[in-house]
């Protein structure tokens, strides 16, 4: 009904996330927003993240977006009215800013986000060579480009190298042009499969499939069977804890070295300043390090 780009991108998002949340258990939460590692890195604003609803903290912002942990992340979805030529970059670029985040692999021990299973030193894990926690990458579209050329675009990126592949997205859905494509991996003889099997970089290419009508309950299905195939490990929050602690009575030390230097005109002679500003630079605190900064230039007393 609107032709405000805006409005209409919002809603559109919504009821992709609402169909999608319809019809995923309720240990799978919906929203839309950014996701973080513990490196500090970020990935881009995404349409729909999929998330642990049970064992995970998620941080909410006040435009109802959230903050997601990368660990607590299963995957994200792009959403385009018209996926040209440009939007299908942008897609790609957003599905690969996630799958670019680092975390710790899992494995069949992660019984849980939170719980693993011990093994003594003579044993070991055994089964399939592939991670267990991929982020799953999906695109979403209403109309646009063909699925031969965007199969194809597909399967010639996938001939890069190994870290590159691993962030092409996993699937893509076109509603009105009745296309969904998938990840394949070639089985011993004829034949392929699709879906858990392809999850990380273990696939051979992308392959096209006319389903019509079906592409709704067809991209259900096919996201049902990619999530069935994670096993979320959490990061352990003791140390992170701690470390919070120490940098924020760090902070607090820094801001009073500074209000002395500003009623003084001199500040004690403080040890310490490399470390400091290496972590101040490495938290991203530019207001903390320009004051660091600022105080290593004055004359102590």
């Amino acid at each position: 009904m609107s032709q405000n780009p805006s409005i209409k991108g919002a809603s559109r998002e919504e009821a992709i996330r609402e169909f999608i949340r319809c019809f995923l258990p309720s240990s799978y939460a919906i929203g839309h927003g950014e996701v973080f590692s513990d490196r500090n890195d970020r990935s881009k604003q995404v349409d729909v993240v999929i998330h642990d609803n049970v064992f995970s903290p998620v941080f909410r912002t006040e435009d109802g977006g959230i903050l997601v942990p990368c660990e607590a992340v299963y995957g994200t979805a792009e959403v385009k009215t018209r996926l040209d030529s440009n939007r299908w970059q942008t897609a790609l670029d957003n599905v690969a800013s996630v799958k670019s985040l680092k975390r710790a692999p899992s494995d069949l021990m992660d019984i849980l986000p939170n719980r693993r299973i011990g093994l003594g030193p003579s044993l070991k894990v055994t089964g399939p060579a592939r991670p267990h926690n991929p982020y799953i990458g999906v695109i979403v579209a209403l109309e646009g480009l063909s699925a031969e050329t965007l199969a194809e675009d597909l399967n010639d990126r996938s001939k890069c190298s190994e870290d590159e592949r691993v962030l092409l997205p996993d699937l893509i859905a076109c509603v009105e042009s009745g296309y969904l494509i998938t990840r394949y991996t070639k089985k011993d003889g004829q034949g392929f499969q699709i879906g858990a099997v392809t999850l990380g970089g273990s696939y051979d290419g992308f392959r096209a499939f006319r389903v019509g009508d079906f592409v709704l309950s067809s991209l259900h299905l096919g996201l049902n069977v990619l999530l069935s195939g994670i096993r979320l490990r959490s990061r352990d929050l003791a140390p992170n804890w701690l470390d919070e602690l120490l940098w924020i009575e760090q902070k607090s030390k820094i801001e009073l070295l500074f209000a002395l230097w500003e009623c003084m005109g001199a500040i004690p002679v403080q040890g310490g300043w490399d470390a400091m500003e290496s972590e101040a630079r490495a938290r991203g605190e530019d207001d903390i390090l320009s004051k660091l900064q600022d105080l290593r230039r004055k004359p102590s007393v």
